[in-house]
């Protein structure tokens, strides 16, 4: 399950708390947590849309009432339609609530503590950030994505898995992987310290490290893919990732509790096939044949087929490399390297004589090096 109003009162900062109504509401599940300032002010423009995350704890000192207690229960309102997780309020302005404000509380259960003076806000967001963030990793460790990437986790497992997650996951769900480069890719860290901090975008995405690298775990309530790449889109505009230069391979769209395992392992075999073979494959559906490959690439049959390639691999690799990413296509292999495409034939005809087949065509040749190369490139990395 995930992390909970209740959960919260264990924390550190939670010592000096004490419930003053919604009892009902202690199950609510926790995703963020935030500051309501003077978005109710009487003089205040107030943002419905760019204020307060659903599943959200809110702090306030209640300034924006003070003189104007008649401001509390239309502001507790909005936070419970806004479906906030609870509000917090520090007993600066108001020792006690209105009962009319406790009472609509109790109702909608919508939790409200109070607390006396001497922890500041920021010490309680951080508790309950880190408290969010380790009860993610602690669902999903590198071991688990791991387990699931190789089809290793059981459904029962996954389940659990889906369920106990910050993110609260609607019907679909997908995933794309990238992993820092030299290319401009962002910091790994860098992008999950900014998710956590963030509003807007934590009912939608989550980020999960793994390899060395960062998943985006999104979800929709549609299964159309423009739904999904809006959702990337704004991700990346909130948390600074240059989507542009992003090796990205998307994962099928697949109902979320069902396929979670699916969703990590094809977003991870994808971005692996993109980047072993240089092609701009945009779907996991897009790789054809790596969708097995990948998989079988530490199998004992593949380490003894690809080891019989490795020193001509390695000797001619950026021929080979540029050879399977245009399709073996010698022309356009010629013009990034800058040689002459009979530089590129004779380096080819070399490659069948080093590997005992001088009698094989091109299609012979790249068929059966395009794998090796794979497998290789799987086990160098």
């Amino acid at each position: 399950m995930a992390l909970t109003v209740k959960d919260i009162l264990k924390l550190p900062c939670a010592d000096s708390f004490v419930l003053a109504a919604g009892r009902g509401g202690l199950e609510r599940p926790v995703q963020s947590a935030e500051i309501l300032d003077y978005e109710f002010a009487p003089d205040v423009a107030y943002d419905a849309a760019g204020s307060f995350n659903p599943d959200s704890v809110v702090l306030s000192s209640l300034l924006f009432a003070k003189d104007r207690p008649d401001l509390l229960l239309p502001a507790v309102r909005e936070l419970s339609d806004r479906g906030s997780a609870a509000l917090i309020y520090k007993q600066v302005v108001f020792k006690t609530l209105p009962q009319e404000v406790l009472d609509f509380a109790d109702k909608m259960s919508f939790p409200v503590f109070c607390y006396r003076e001497g922890t500041w806000f920021e010490n309680i967001i951080f508790d309950i950030i880190y408290a969010i963030r380790q009860d993610d990793s602690s669902f999903l460790t590198s071991d688990v994505v791991d387990q699931m990437i190789r089809g290793n986790l059981g459904k029962e497992s996954q389940y659990r898995i889906s369920h106990g997650i910050s993110l609260l996951l609607k019907e679909f769900s997908a995933a794309v992987y990238f992993r820092p480069g030299s290319s401009g890719e962002p910091d790994v860290a860098r992008v999950e310290n900014s998710y956590y901090l963030s509003k807007g975008i934590k009912t939608k995405v989550l980020p999960v490290p793994y390899d060395d690298g960062l998943f985006l775990l999104m979800t929709a309530r549609r299964s159309e893919r423009s739904a999904f790449e809006a959702v990337f889109r704004e991700t990346a505009d909130v948390l600074g990732i240059p989507r542009e230069r992003l090796r990205v391979v998307w994962s099928g769209i697949r109902p979320s509790h069902e396929c979670f395992g699916e969703i990590f392992r094809e977003a991870y075999y994808g971005w692996l096939a993109a980047s072993m073979t240089g092609m701009a494959f945009h779907s996991y559906a897009d790789i054809g044949v790596y969708q097995f490959l990948i998989p079988l690439a530490d199998s004992p049959a593949m380490t003894h087929f690809s080891a019989h390639y490795a020193e001509v691999v390695k000797e001619y690799e950026g021929t080979c490399a540029a050879w399977i990413q245009h399709g073996g296509d010698a022309t356009a292999t010629a013009a990034e390297l800058r040689c002459h495409v009979n530089t590129v034939h004779y380096r080819l005809s070399r490659i069948k004589e080093r590997i005992g087949h001088p009698e094989y065509s091109d299609s012979q040749l790249f068929r059966d090096l395009s794998i090796a190369y794979v497998a290789l490139a799987n086990r160098k990395g």
